[in-house]
Order: structure tokens, then C-alpha cells, then sequence
């Protein structure tokens, strides 16, 4: 945890055809070695919503945030095909530390707001939790 994780997809024949994950500058021993897992998983599966791998989620999350990206810029993301419903919604997840927390506004144009985002784990990992919230809403649904 703590350096950059990008993903790379080819496309072919409006397919997704090669997925590459570089996790080569995340702690060795935890999220370094797990590009290669979750690249296959993602490929098999032909989407982001993969399982991470144990002991390496917060890798495995971004690896997730950045595949989702480049299936939505490639037209393939089928996070996109879901409609947001309106309300206020709160979800919660277990942090390295504490629980973290984020409340979601849903407005009537489809327009989507992070109100609150809440956690007892460092500051980095509430950062991510907004930069992971804001990068799997469809850019038409974000303020």
C-alpha cells in the first residue's frame, strides 16, 4: 500500500481481450505480487467485480478502481448500465483500523454527491475511500 497501481485493457473485436495490472510499486509480501491474480480474475470475468485477493485488500481495490476506469473509457464497464436511485444511501466497509463509512445523495437528476465520508484509519485510506467512490460513479451521475 502506497505507490501507484494502473491497469491496462486491449480490446478486440469490441471485446475485452488482455488485462494487465502493475502493482510492482505496493509493499512486497502484500499487494506487490497480486497484479498478475487479479488481471486473470478480471479478464475471466470480463468485469471489474472480482473477489481481492486475502491480506492485500486495499491493492486489490485499486486494482479493481483502475480496471473499472478503463472498461468505462473502453465502453465495456457493466457498472454503467445500472441506474443510480435516488436517495441517501450509506454503506460501510471494515478499514485496516476502524469501520469506514461513506454516505452517498442521489438527486433527482441522476446527479451524485458524497456527503460524508467517515473513518478511525489513516487519513490515506479515507482518501482513497472518496477517490474509490468518485472513480466507480459514471462521470454523467457526478457532480
Amino acid at each position: 500500500m502506497g505507490g501507484d497501481v494502473t491497469g491496462t485493457i486491449t480490446v478486440k473485436n469490441g471485446k475485452l481481450a488482455e488485462v494487465e495490472a502493475d502493482t510492482g510499486s505496493e509493499t512486497p509480501g502484500y499487494g506487490h505480487d497480486i497484479g498478475r491474480v487479479m488481471a486473470e480474475r478480471i479478464l475471466a470475468a470480463g468485469a471489474s467485480k472480482v473477489d481481492g485477493v486475502s491480506g492485500a485488500t486495499v491493492t486489490s481495490d485499486a486494482v479493481r478502481t483502475a480496471a473499472e476506469s478503463a472498461l468505462r473509457e473502453a465502453g465495456l464497464s457493466k457498472a454503467t448500465e445500472t441506474k443510480a436511485r435516488v436517495g441517501r444511501w450509506i454503506g460501510t466497509a471494515h478499514g485496516a483500523k476502524s469501520e469506514l463509512s461513506a454516505e452517498i445523495v442521489v438527486d433527482d437528476a441522476g446527479y451524485i454527491r458524497i456527503e460524508k465520508v467517515a473513518s478511525g484509519d489513516t487519513l490515506y485510506v479515507k482518501d482513497f475511500t472518496v477517490r474509490a467512490a468518485q472513480s466507480a460513479t459514471p462521470s454523467r451521475m457526478r457532480d
